[in-house]
């Protein structure tokens, strides 16, 4: 049985025997710190947990009653914006893999522009999604 570790971005990791190495996939720490408010990007709500990843968003009207609306990944609250509040924090790999999809044309994707990596776990696979980006700087095939 693999287990999942989870490391930070830097090459800062936290390592066991026969484990699987992840790292977050930005600078934020927020989680691992105790911070979750400080690592959840809230959306249109201003609630920490719709960036959270499951039932956690609402429909109208706010504030919610109940919540109904699956969301798919998570949103990590950048640490660094430019003046006019644009994101700056790079993002990387999760793991090594290799780029599947590129998507570089934010209006074609609820997702904005988007990469998706496929990782080798021993005989496992595992894909992920790195969304809402400001720019892509790799392409399909690349490891």
């Amino acid at each position: 049985m693999w287990g999942m570790v989870l490391g930070v971005a830097g090459g800062q990791s936290l390592r066991a025997e026969g484990a699987v190495h992840l790292i977050f996939p930005t600078a934020n720490r927020g989680l691992v710190e105790g911070r979750p408010e400080e690592f959840y990007q809230p959306t249109i709500s201003k609630r920490a947990i719709s960036g959270m990843y499951g039932f956690v968003r609402s429909s109208e009207p706010e504030p919610a009653r109940y919540f109904d609306l699956f969301h798919e990944g998570i949103d990590i609250r950048p640490l660094q914006r430019d003046a006019k509040g644009e994101p700056l924090d790079q993002v990387v790999a999760m793991a090594s893999g290799q780029v599947v999809y590129v998507n570089k044309v934010a209006s074609k994707s609820n997702y904005g522009r988007y990469v998706v990596l496929r990782h080798g776990f021993g005989k496992w696979e595992m894909y992920s999604t790195y969304g809402h980006l400001a720019s892509v700087a790799v392409s399909e095939g690349r490891c």
